[in-house]
């Protein structure tokens, strides 16, 4: 949804284009029918019309909810999967080099999570990171590390939500 300052809205069909001073979005013209495509119209509106902060705002939860309901449990799976393979490797890996490393690794691919998971599962992933970073600690420690690298990480909070409106109905576009 586009929401302009009028209060009104626009329903868009997937993401809109800011383009200069101009918005370029896919406007839906008639029911969707089990899933398909409808039919959409190209339509370009100035940017200025726009309420931005409640258009990124909604445009953020859309897409929250959307990657949590498509590849966000499939994803978290795989990062949990991938941690407790790291955690049990070290266990088993006698040289500290190596250890230090697969831990090293498993923070790195934390740290990835954190970027590009929309915030889906934030408290969870915070977690296994402050996990892992003890880990990492406990294993510098253990090498007799005589230095400390500090690593500043913004984990990135679930956005505030906002609720999702209905599919509009054929007269609301």
């Amino acid at each position: 949804r586009i929401f302009l300052k009028d209060g009104a809205t626009l329903s868009s069909y997937g993401d809109y284009a800011r383009v200069g001073d101009h918005v370029v979005l896919s406007m839906p013209l008639g029911d969707v029918q089990d899933g398909a495509v409808p039919p959409l119209k190209l339509v370009t509106i100035p940017a200025d019309v726009v309420d931005w902060p409640t258009t990124e705002r909604y445009a953020a939860s859309v897409r929250v909810a959307h990657y949590a309901a498509t590849r966000g449990p499939a994803d978290f799976a795989k990062l949990t999967g991938q941690v407790a393979w790291a955690l049990n490797a070290i266990s088993q890996t006698k040289d500290p080099n190596d250890r230090l490393d697969l831990a090293r690794r498993a923070q790195a691919v934390l740290n990835d999570w954190n970027r590009t998971s929309y915030g889906y599962k934030a408290k969870e992933a915070a977690e296994l990171t402050a996990l892992v970073d003890e880990v990492v600690s406990g294993l510098r420690a253990a090498r007799g590390a005589d230095q400390f690298q500090l690593n500043f990480v913004a984990h990135v909070a679930q956005p505030p939500s906002m609720p999702l409106m209905p599919v509009p109905a054929a007269r609301e576009q």
